[in-house]
């Protein structure tokens, strides 16, 4: 219940602009600016897996790469050679938007669908949320926290082409790696050009192409830093998500004649095959 809940948290309100009162019109009826800053990229190529239930997931991790088939003599015995199988284990944590009140007058004499704005930021800081903790956050087991830092390194001053190369030979290609880095480092990259002197980056230039990097995909996360490249296939990140989000709203009519809204939701994640990504830093 949130009234059992200590909130820090700033009432939007009519009577001050800042809180709310911008949103009640005094002249010609304008757009509301959004202010925009982009997000997200993990859960884009991770694997989302739904649960009904807050259960630890338990993934059985079999890794049979070493053992070959082999011929047999007549009347030849057999060995035998056992699989060996791990395991892996990914829980959820519980995630709050955060809680603020919003006045009775505000909704009532808003020209905007306030109900409906607000559960769209607080949905959107949920997915902030998730996807910094999913880059890098212990107990979420971010990418960069499970993901084992490959010996393959790129120069301080500039990424080199013979760098990114030897990345990509650290994951199998039986895996279908792709990149993921953020936008500072795109654009280190779009400016490289490979030993044939043609760029590496390949923009989609005809629609329905994806655009490419030395042949492979990537995805733009900025939670990430400059000098951190991911590399691999991220569909083995695999992310839990309980249910749906909880869009909680209580009525405080009687004490401030307001409405106190938030939403959670439980979500956690963890790498469940760690030689299939790999991590690689700036030397």
């Amino acid at each position: 219940n949130l009234h059992d809940r200590a909130f820090s948290c700033r009432a939007q309100t009519v009577g001050t602009d800042a809180e709310g009162g911008h949103l009640v019109k005094d002249q010609e009826l304008a757009s509301v600016v959004n202010v925009l800053k982009a997000f997200g990229g993990v859960r884009s190529v991770a694997t989302v897996i739904p649960r009904k239930q807050n259960i630890e997931i338990k993934h059985p991790l079999i890794n049979d790469t070493a053992n070959l088939a082999g011929r047999m003599s007549e009347l030849g015995g057999v060995t035998n050679t056992n699989l060996v199988v791990g395991e892996v284990k990914i829980s959820a944590s519980n995630y709050t938007s955060g809680v603020f009140p919003i006045s009775a007058e505000l909704i009532r004499d808003s020209d905007y669908p306030i109900q409906k704005m607000v559960a769209t930021y607080l949905g959107q800081r949920l997915a902030r949320a998730q996807n910094k903790d999913a880059t890098d956050h212990a107990t979420f087991r971010g990418l960069l926290q499970d993901a084992p830092v490959g010996t393959a390194e790129f120069t301080l001053a500039a990424i080199e082409y013979a760098d990114l190369v030897a990345i990509q030979k650290e994951i199998n290609r039986a895996y279908s790696p792709t990149w993921m880095f953020n936008s500072n480092v795109l654009s280190e990259l779009q400016l490289m050009v490979g030993t044939d002197g043609h760029p590496i980056w390949r923009p989609d230039l005809v629609g329905g192409v994806p655009n490419l990097l030395m042949g492979k995909g990537y995805t733009i996360n900025d939670d990430m830093d400059d000098d951190t490249i991911l590399y691999g296939y991220f569909s083995y990140y695999h992310m839990v998500e309980v249910g749906s989000p909880e869009l909680i709203v209580e009525e405080n009519r009687i004490a401030s004649n307001s409405y106190s809204v938030a939403i959670m939701q439980n979500f956690g994640g963890g790498i469940v095959n760690t030689t299939a990504i790999k991590q690689f830093a700036r030397s």
